[in-house]
């Protein structure tokens, strides 16, 4: 499976194509216009809806890592003042040090704002260098996001077609990339058994027989 692949399938949306296009297109265009380079849509279970991150930046900063910083303190809700937060700072903050990582792959400066709709969502926004997003801006786009969002994914849209937390998905995701349990342990950080456990409540959500039969019905529905 090539990067382009598994990066489609990454931020692939369980909403329908013409939905998904949509809230891309939408989320493209608000980011070019706040100054920012790359946006990240995260529903309330850490699954990436939306997002025009590399597949490189997502592996090695890790779901777990990326969903921990959307719930992190630098989570900005409407009304609240908008701050952002360097990567360094932000790995000190959660206690993550893959979040480090972010400034490698150019995000400079990072916000995360709180999406408050018919189901809680975090849009992280990142620019390649610190103060080129404006942030005068920001607050009204964070209400232009809530109310796109209301209208491109309907309430309860979601909940059907995704069972998995960001956990299962990232451990099911490196298991169909032909890691083998260590490797999957080793690199998330995590132990053998939690990659077990991780993999065994996705079969049972996906009402799979064994780990193949998981991959494919997490494939099929876009999960992965």
């Amino acid at each position: 499976m090539d990067t382009e692949t598994r990066e489609r399938r990454k931020t692939a949306e369980p909403i329908g194509t013409e939905p998904a296009r949509e809230l891309s297109a939408f989320l493209a265009r608000q980011t070019r216009e706040l100054g920012a380079n790359d946006y990240l849509l995260l529903d309330a279970s850490g699954c990436i809806l939306s997002s025009n991150w590399i597949y490189d930046a997502v592996a090695e900063v890790g779901l777990p890592n990326i969903s921990q910083l959307a719930r992190s303190s630098a989570l900005t809700w409407p009304g609240q003042e908008i701050r952002g937060y360097h990567p360094l700072a932000l790995s000190a903050l959660t206690e993550r040090d893959e979040i480090a990582a972010l400034a490698y792959y150019g995000h400079q400066e990072v916000f995360v704002l709180a999406l408050p709709t018919h189901k809680p969502r975090h849009l992280l926004l990142s620019a390649g260098k610190p103060g080129a997003v404006d942030k005068s801006k920001l607050s009204r786009a964070q209400m232009t996001c809530c109310y796109a969002l209301s209208q491109l994914i309907p309430a309860g849209s979601e909940q059907s077609e995704n069972p998995l937390n960001a956990n299962e998905i990232d451990c099911l995701s490196w298991v169909s990339h032909g890691k083998t349990t260590d490797e999957v342990a080793l690199i998330l950080n995590v132990s053998t058994n939690m990659v077990n456990s991780q993999i065994a409540h996705a079969i049972h959500k996906l009402k799979a027989k064994n780990r193949a039969m998981a991959i494919a019905a997490a494939i099929r529905r876009n999960l992965i």
